[in-house]
C-alpha cells in the first residue's frame, strides 16, 4: 500500500461524520503581523489584539465555539490579553503577543496508546515531499500558501521511547482551516474566521494573511479558569532580518520568552515554569513557541526527567511539552534523547540532562528539516508554532472532516 493511500485510509477510517466537528472547540491567538489585528472582534466589537485568546464567532459569545465552514466573520475574543485586572492581565496590553497556550487540562499521554497531535506552522513551512493533500506540504510555502492559518493533525502510535527522526512518517492532514473556504488543493475544511492566503514575506511587515500562533483544541474543559501561556521574545527572526518581527513582550512584562506563565481570572501573570527549569536558559535567548500541559493540581511545576514518568504511580510530575521558534539559542544543539540537532519543528520535553529532548521529531509529523535533507525554505527548518495533543479518541473524528471536504470538493469538480 502506498504512503498516500495508507494515510488517506487511516484518516477516513476514524470517521467521516461531519457532526463530529462539535467535539472540538478551539481557542487560539494570532501573531501581530497579520491583517486580523485591530479588526473588531465578533463578540464585542473591541479590536482584536495579538495577546487575545480567540475563538470562532458563530454561534456566539462567550464561546468557545467549533470551527465552521466559511465564509465566516472575524473571530470573537474568548479571553482578552488585558489590561491588568481583566482577562490575562498583561501589563503592556495591548502591545503584547501571546505565542503559546494551554489550560493545563490535557490528558496525560501514555505509552503504547494512539496519540493525536494538532499543530500549526508559520508561513515559511513547506512540509515533507509526498505527504498527501490537504497537508502542510500542499498548503505551505511551496503550495497554496495557506498553512499558517490552519491546524493540522496526525494520529500516531506512542511507543515507550521518543519518536526520533529515524522512523516512519506519520504525516499530517488539514483539520481546521483559516477561513473555511476551498484552497487551491482544493480541499475544504471548517475554519475559524482568519484571513488567507499568507505567502512568505522575507524581511517585510505586515503579512498579507494571518498566522495562528497558539492553540488549544478542547477549550471547553477549562473549568478552573487558569490560563498557562508564554509571551514572545525580542530576539531577531533570521527570515525577517532588519524588521521588528517580534515584540519582546516577555521582557517588557518582567519575564523571558522561555517562561511558562499562568494567569487566574482578574490576576496578573506569574511564572509557572521558569525558562531555566525547561532547559532554555535564564536570559531571553529561547522563545517557547507552543505548549501542552497536564498540571498535577498542586500549582507547582515538577519537571519530567524521562518521557512518560508523569504516569508513574503516585507521581506529581507535570507533563509539559513545547517547541521553540526559529532563532532560539538551542536550535542545532544535540538533544539528549535522540542525539540529533534540535529543530523548530520538534516537540520537546524536559530531561535530566539540562537541555530539552525530542519527544516527537518534526519529520514524524511531516515537517521538513535540514537534518533530514528535505527541501526547506531558504535553508531553515519548518517552524511548529502552535500545538495541542491528546491520547483520547474523541476528537480523532476531526480528521474525517478534512477527508469529507476533500472528497466532496473532488465530486463537485467531477460533476
Amino acid at each position: 500500500m502506498s504512503f498516500s493511500t495508507r494515510t488517506i485510509l487511516a484518516a477516513a477510517a476514524i470517521t467521516l461524520s461531519t457532526a463530529a466537528i462539535t467535539l472540538a472547540q478551539p481557542t487560539f491567538s494570532i501573531d501581530f503581523q497579520g491583517p486580523t489585528n485591530g479588526v473588531p472582534n465578533g463578540f464585542t466589537g473591541a479590536p482584536i489584539m495579538p495577546s487575545d485568546i480567540l475563538t470562532t464567532t458563530p454561534p456566539g459569545a462567550p464561546g468557545p465555539n467549533p470551527p465552521l465552514f466559511g465564509p465566516l466573520p472575524p473571530p470573537g475574543t474568548f479571553i482578552p490579553g488585558g489590561p491588568p485586572g481583566f482577562g490575562l492581565g498583561i501589563v503592556t496590553y495591548p502591545f503584547a503577543e501571546l505565542d503559546a497556550l494551554s489550560y493545563g487540562t490535557e490528558p496525560r499521554i501514555r505509552q503504547n496508546r494512539p496519540l493525536q497531535t494538532y499543530f500549526s506552522v508559520d508561513e515559511f513551512a513547506v512540509g515533507l515531499p509526498g505527504v498527501p493533500a490537504p497537508s502542510v506540504t500542499s498548503e505551505g510555502a511551496f503550495g497554496s500558501v495557506e498553512a499558517s492559518a490552519d491546524v493540522f493533525g496526525t494520529v500516531s502510535p506512542a511507543p515507550p521511547l521518543a519518536h526520533c527522526p529515524a522512523g516512519p512518517i506519520f504525516g499530517n492532514v488539514g483539520m481546521v482551516d483559516g477561513n473555511g473556504l476551498p484552497s487551491l488543493t482544493p480541499a475544504v475544511y471548517p475554519g475559524t474566521g482568519l484571513i488567507e492566503a499568507n505567502p512568505p514575506t522575507v524581511g517585510a511587515i505586515p503579512d498579507p494573511g494571518d498566522n495562528l500562533d497558539a492553540l488549544d483544541m478542547d477549550s471547553a474543559q477549562n473549568t478552573a479558569g487558569l490560563v498557562y501561556f508564554s509571551l514572545d521574545s525580542g530576539f531577531a527572526d533570521p527570515l525577517e532580518p532588519g524588521t521588528a518581527a517580534n515584540l519582546g513582550t516577555a521582557v517588557a512584562n518582567g519575564f523571558v520568552g522561555g517562561d511558562v506563565l499562568v494567569s487566574a481570572p482578574g490576576g496578573l501573570p506569574a511564572i509557572y515554569a521558569a525558562s531555566a527549569a525547561l532547559g532554555l536558559g535564564v536570559g531571553d535567548v529561547n522563545d517557547l513557541d507552543a505548549l501542552v500541559l497536564a498540571e498535577n493540581g498542586d500549582g507547582i511545576y515538577t519537571p519530567s526527567l524521562i518521557p512518560y514518568d508523569w504516569n508513574l504511580p503516585g507521581s506529581l510530575i507535570d507533563m509539559l511539552l513545547f517547541s521553540v521558534r526559529r532563532g532560539s539559542a538551542i536550535i542545532g544543539a544535540i538533544d539528549p534523547i535522540c542525539g540529533v540537532p534540535i529543530s523548530e519543528g520538534d516537540i520537546l520535553t524536559t530531561t535530566g540532562a539540562g537541555l530539552p529532548g525530542i519527544f516527537i521529531a518534526a519529520e514524524r509529523l511531516g515537517l521538513a528539516t535540514v537534518r533530514s535533507g528535505a527541501p526547506t525554505f531558504m535553508g531553515f527548518n519548518d517552524d511548529l508554532d502552535a500545538l495541542d495533543m491528546t491520547p483520547e479518541p474523541g476528537t480523532f473524528a476531526l480528521l474525517g472532516i478534512a477527508i469529507t471536504g476533500l472528497i466532496a470538493s473532488r465530486k463537485r469538480r467531477m460533476n
